[in-house]
């Protein structure tokens, strides 16, 4: 794949703008993004922009705001994983002046892009993230008269869209782009019923690092990560945050625990629901059951997949979910939500997928897979054909057709 990418293709200078990709800070942010450039940077001089929210650099906060305090602290320009990364700030305002964010985040951008370009030059932007960075850049795009893709991942259409005044923002950016790529299906239908030309959005799914997500000894696993090692373990990876439906996760472990008193529940990952599900692990009686492991390096992740009998993502809505394809590659089967991209990923060969909010479906789901024979060659074999590589192949074939059409 790489040969083929490589193959007689000029260089082009790319400009990735987005909020999701890792920082000194949060090197496991948006790293999905990361894996798309590292697959690109052989076709691609890659320039990143990141932009964060202000905050002032005090320590006289209130708790509440204290993750905004912790991204004051990230450089605003770094190198991370081999890419020169910029990350302007602009004000946040949450709630109901949400609205503004893409005003506020467009004059920093446009500022930092401008002083990039008196040094170097940009064939096109790629904005990962609609609302707030694709609203911005979109607007700067037209005005330096650069070509742009802009590419959706999930909440930006699902959640975001539902605001009546940032959908009309988000019509808006989407209807003066140059092209739309969207990670599924589900995203590409809802871009479509609002407004936008279905030839205009193309599907690019996300990819899985296949070297390093692979079936590995579940005994070793475990030990190394101080597993107990006679236990049907039940993982859940991500970000601690209400789109996860975690607090439906422990209700539905709660109904079943009698069923299965081998039961261990292992949860990675961080976020501000925390403090929330641990106290809800309390009122469950759930806590010498369920372990709340914190985040993870990325590269350890693979150990946890290994580790785990069943895996189990509850999430409200979602985009295309690496972490679904990192579960599959490790030959783990899935119990799911039916929602975003997660039907195109999960089926009757390789997990269970349930409706959101329902915890005892979430529940019955869950028990069947305990007690269901899975075959992990098939499971496996679902995923094989969802690389990065193949991945980065589509976005290089997106940037060449806008290249050659702002050449032609």
């Amino acid at each position: 794949m790489k040969d083929k990418m490589k193959e007689n293709r000029q260089k082009i200078k790319l400009l990735l703008v987005t909020n999701l990709f890792p920082n000194s800070l949060e090197p496991n942010r948006g790293i999905f993004n990361y894996h798309i450039m590292k697959e690109l940077q052989t076709l691609c001089d890659i320039t990143v922009i990141a932009p964060t929210p202000w905050f002032p650099r005090t320590k006289l906060l209130i708790k509440p705001l204290a993750s905004w305090y912790r991204k004051s602290q990230i450089p605003k320009q770094d190198r991370i994983y081999g890419f020169d990364v910029y990350h302007p700030r602009y004000i946040v305002v949450p709630k109901i002046l949400g609205f503004l964010h893409g005003v506020s985040l467009y004059f920093p951008l446009k500022r930092l892009i401008e002083k990039l370009l008196e040094k170097q030059s940009f064939d096109l932007i790629n904005v990962h993230w609609i609302f707030p960075d694709g609203v911005a850049a979109v607007r700067i795009a037209r005005k330096l008269n650069l070509p742009i893709l802009v590419t959706s991942h999930g909440t930006d259409i699902n959640v975001y869209s539902d605001y009546r005044l940032r959908r009309i923002q988000i019509r808006d950016a989407l209807q003066k782009s140059n092209s739309i790529s969207v990670v599924s299906p589900e995203l590409k239908r809802k871009i479509v019923a609002l407004g936008i030309s279905e030839q205009k959005v193309h599907i690019i799914p996300n990819g899985v690092d296949l070297d390093q997500f692979t079936f590995m000894d579940q005994t070793s696993c475990r030990r190394q990560l101080g597993l107990p090692l006679d236990a049907r373990v039940i993982l859940f990876v991500g970000n601690l945050e209400p789109v996860k439906g975690l607090e439906y996760f422990l209700e539905a472990i709660a109904q079943i625990y009698n069923l299965h008193k081998d039961m261990f529940v292992a949860i990675v990952g961080d976020g501000s629901m925390y403090q929330t599900l641990i106290h809800k692990t309390h009122i469950l009686n759930l806590t010498n059951l369920v372990t709340f492991f914190g985040a993870k390096p990325h590269n350890e992740i693979p150990l946890w997949m290994n580790a785990c009998d069943l895996f189990c993502l509850p999430s409200l809505n979602e985009g295309w979910p690496c972490v679904i394809m990192e579960a599959l590659a490790c030959g783990k089967p899935v119990v799911a939500s039916n929602v975003g991209g997660i039907p195109e990923l999960v089926n009757n060969i390789n997990g269970i997928l349930v409706a959101p909010k329902e915890p005892m479906e979430l529940a019955k789901a869950i028990d069947q897979a305990l007690n269901r024979i899975w075959v992990t060659e098939k499971i496996i074999s679902s995923v094989n054909h969802l690389s990065w590589e193949a991945c980065a192949e589509q976005y290089m074939t997106a940037y060449e057709v806008l290249v050659d059409k702002r050449n032609s």
